[in-house]
């Protein structure tokens, strides 16, 4: 529950990130070959700011990881890359807003714009 003003901070998986655009391609593939796999309910970037703002809240800032990360990636390159990205995080290329939003991993930072929110529950 939040008092007008209140701040809520979201850590959410973005589908137009690299990272779930290969794993969608990959699950593609074994299902092509009659293979199994999961299925995860994940939405775009686009998605949560809508939600939020019908739910009244106001977009105060958001940030990503994970930028270059991709499915069946060796972990040695995985954690090369985060290194790269931590780095060089507070740098021109990591906050520009388009790169940003699409990051795998995202932190959405939103406060209460009206005087009362009403949340919906959402099926994940």
């Amino acid at each position: 529950m939040l008092v007008p003003g209140g701040v809520v901070i979201l850590h959410v998986k973005n589908r137009s990130s690299l990272y779930w655009w290969t794993l969608l391609a990959a699950k593609k593939v074994k299902a092509m070959l009659g293979k199994a796999t999961d299925t995860y309910k994940v939405r775009p970037f686009e998605w949560y700011l809508c939600e939020l703002r019908a739910a009244g809240f106001k977009i105060d800032d958001f940030n990503g990881f994970n930028l270059l990360t991709i499915d069946q990636m060796p972990k040695w390159l995985s954690s090369w890359l985060q290194k790269v990205e931590l780095r060089h995080y507070r740098g021109w290329l990591l906050r520009n807003a388009v790169i940003r939003r699409h990051m795998s991993d995202l932190k959405i930072k939103a406060s209460v714009a009206a005087n009362s929110v009403h949340l919906t529950s959402v099926e994940p």
